[in-house]
């Protein structure tokens, strides 16, 4: 009689873990995001992992998720203090004098802002509705210490290379979505000989958001790849907005002869920025800016050479009227100066 009962006690509890295991999943399930992309194929996976090592662009693949999409869960929640809104958390470590807590501030007014522009530009900004929830997150870390732990942290991983980087976006893609677990910036943004030029927070901030953007809104359910030149391009020519730069015979040349754009742009001198941004300020000048945004949600969908095809039949001759256009704006820059200069003894 007493081993039965010691028995049926063991098999009530038995169900009782069972029980609170079925209920655990249940409710694990009705919070699941759900699935965006069913099947990501083979040759976007081996895109997002070839990506994931380029300096200034921490991305990760998961074959089932990402999970934890909820602020809750966020790096450093109970370590850092943060100033939020409904669709941005902006961390920053406490000091006494408020000086980053100021930074925090600074910097959630800016996100702010740079919502419409990015919208106006990729015809969609990713609110927290949109992201299961999720508020983009922001860290600020006071040092260069705390900076290369916390992308180490976010990424999840050891060697990713943070010092040259002014800021870093780190993001999972996965069958349920497109989950960036954080934008960090480095602490160089605010310092004083940086608050003019394109080091600024500011600047760094809509570069890395553009990234947000982009990134989101590829369908990864597809064969999709773009060249870094690419990613990085559009969100400098989003941030810095040169539509009429000038560069010099060095610069026009070194993008005639080593800027193909059915290939990667050569790493040296940080070409995939600045050649980049130029490639999409040319298409702003000879096609005008709605047709940069078409080109850019098209991309959402196609691969960049796919895309080169179908709008320019030629990658080569695309790559010719580029650098012909950068000519022109050279000469003409000349010929302006040379006729200020004329003035300018005429007047005397």
């Amino acid at each position: 009689m007493k081993n039965s009962a010691v028995t049926l006690v063991k098999v009530v509890l038995v169900f009782a873990v069972l029980a609170v295991a079925f209920a655990k999943v249940y409710a694990i399930g009705l919070n699941r995001p759900p699935l965006r992309f069913a099947e990501i194929p083979e040759k976007t996976k081996q895109y997002i992992k070839d990506l994931g090592d380029t300096p200034g662009l921490g991305l990760t693949i998961s074959d089932i998720g990402p999970f934890d999409w909820e602020n809750e869960k966020d790096l450093g929640r109970e370590e850092w203090d943060s100033e939020e809104d409904g669709n941005f958390v902006v961390y920053y470590m406490h000091d006494k004098e408020a000086v980053w807590q100021g930074y925090a501030m600074e910097v959630l007014l800016c996100a702010r802002e740079n919502v419409a522009l990015l919208k106006e530009l990729f015809g969609k900004y990713y609110y927290a509705d949109d992201m299961n929830g999720r508020r983009l997150a922001i860290y600020l870390p006071d040092d260069e210490y705390l900076y290369a732990n916390t992308v180490r942290d976010l990424l999840g991983r050891e060697g990713y290379d943070v010092k040259s980087a002014s800021g870093i976006i780190i993001t999972e893609i996965g069958p349920l979505g497109c989950l960036t677990r954080g934008i960090v910036l480095n602490p160089i943004c605010f310092d004083k000989e940086n608050m003019h030029n394109n080091n600024h927070y500011a600047r760094v901030l809509k570069h890395e958001m553009a990234h947000y953007v982009f990134l989101t809104s590829l369908n990864y359910g597809k064969e999709i790849q773009h060249y870094q030149w690419i990613i990085e391009g559009v969100a400098d020519y989003f941030s810095l907005n040169r539509d009429n730069a000038v560069f010099g015979n060095d610069s026009i040349d070194f993008i005639m002869k080593k800027c193909k754009l059915n290939d990667e742009f050569p790493l040296e001198m940080n070409s995939a920025y600045w050649a980049g941004e130029s490639f999409f300020s040319y298409l702003e000048r000879t096609y005008g800016r709605n047709y940069v945004k078409y080109f850019l949600q098209q991309s959402y969908e196609k691969s960049t050479d796919g895309l080169i095809l179908q709008e320019f039949s030629s990658a080569d001759t695309l790559h010719m009227n580029w650098v012909d256009d950068l000519r022109f704006l050279q000469m003409d820059s000349v010929m302006l100066a040379m006729g200020q200069d004329s003035l300018n003894v005429a007047a005397k």
